[in-house]
Parts: structure tokens; sequence; C-alpha cells
């Protein structure tokens, strides 16, 4: 499994989401994962992993900003 941090840009913020990808390549399904309303956690960056571990690519994504928690 590869794990990563991805920044990207969306209205003049940086955002910081997590990638969870399988060793084997993903199926071609990736599934995208909303945080709860304080932000990006570990509970999220699991949920992404576990999808890994079954084969799909897992992207958790930020809502708020530099993965910052409110």
């Amino acid at each position: 499994m590869t794990e990563q941090e991805i920044a990207y840009e969306a209205d003049g913020v940086t955002m910081r989401g997590f990638l969870a990808t399988p060793a084997a390549g993903a199926r071609g399904a990736g599934v995208l994962i909303g945080h709860e309303g304080p932000g990006l956690s570990d509970h999220e960056r699991t949920v992404a992993r576990r999808l890994a571990a079954l084969g799909y690519a897992a992207f958790v994504l930020d809502y708020h900003g530099g993965g910052r928690r409110l």
C-alpha cells in the first residue's frame, strides 16, 4: 500500500488531503472520502487504508485548508 499527503489549491487556499492506493494498483475505481466537521483525522485515514487494502484508491479531501482541525 502507498500512502501520501497531497497538497492542492482551492480558492487560493492550500488544502492537504490524504491518498491511499493498493500496492498492486487500483481496481479502476476510486473512493472520495469527506471528513467530519472538525477536519481530517486519523479516522478518515484509517478508512482510506482499509479501502486501499480492498484494492481501491481512496482520497480524503480537506474542507478547511492546511489539513487543520477546527
